[in-house]
């Protein structure tokens, strides 16, 4: 039979396919992180205390990278201040939230990101949220740990460059 499963790798592939839609207008990038604490969660059970995951790079400049990276891909040319396009991401939550027990055998991760694109006298707001639950057999390295949070910014930013409504706006 058919499985409607939803292949996220395939639409990430999908969504980062190079573009020209952004035809060299120029885009300032700017990432604010709003969240009260810098610790993303803890990996949970009986090592609770000890096992605050703490991201090992600036989660900020992580996203700025990346976002970056996507729109340049989109056709679009990084700028300061002067550019014609804003688009400023504010990280309202990234946690890692591991369900209550001596063993953790699952955790969920949730990131949501709200992303305000100007141009001119427009202006656009949107909050991207992904929650990706990941089970796991054995309590996941620190590394392990980064790489699930890293994927689920990567797919929410992903959201962001396919998002029909910013696109519009970016290149009236």
């Amino acid at each position: 039979g058919m499985t409607a499963n939803f292949d996220a790798a395939k639409s990430a592939a999908l969504a980062i396919a190079p573009e020209t839609f952004g035809q060299g207008h120029s885009i300032n990038i700017q990432v604010i992180d709003n969240r009260a604490q810098t610790a993303i969660g803890s990996r949970g059970g009986i090592y609770e205390k000890s096992s605050q995951i703490e991201p090992a790079n600036d989660v900020a400049d992580a996203i700025r990278s990346e976002a970056a990276a996507g729109f340049i891909r989109q056709g679009f040319v990084l700028a300061g201040t002067e550019a014609e396009n804003v688009v400023a991401i504010g990280i309202e939550q990234l946690d890692y939230v591991v369900p209550p027990g001596a063993i953790a055998t699952s955790a969920d991760i949730t990131v949501a990101l709200k992303v305000t694109a100007r141009r001119g006298a427009k202006q656009q707001e949107t909050v991207y949220r992904s929650t990706v639950n990941r089970r796991f057999p054995v309590v996941p390295t620190a590394t392990q740990n980064e790489i699930w949070i890293n994927e689920v910014l990567t797919e929410t930013l992903q959201r962001l460059f396919a998002d029909p409504q910013i696109r519009a706006l970016l290149i009236e």
